[in-house]
């Protein structure tokens, strides 16, 4: 699998869309999402995302 996505942050919303390629084809994602810490809460947007995708089996788990 390969995960392929990009970022985006306006000040207040931030976002992280993208795929994850599988043999089978691709899982498409979008996450956006209000950002009141700013920066605090930028990498949040990768771990929740992530944490869907594994819950969908679009991610294998980790080791």
């Amino acid at each position: 699998w390969i995960l392929r996505a990009k970022t985006g942050w306006t000040g207040k919303i931030g976002w992280w869309v993208g795929w994850v390629e599988w043999p089978s084809g691709p899982v498409f994602f979008a996450l956006n999402m209000d950002t009141p810490n700013r920066l605090g809460d930028l990498a949040k947007r990768q771990s929740i995302t992530r944490d869907v995708l594994r819950s969908i089996n679009a991610l294998p788990t980790a080791p």
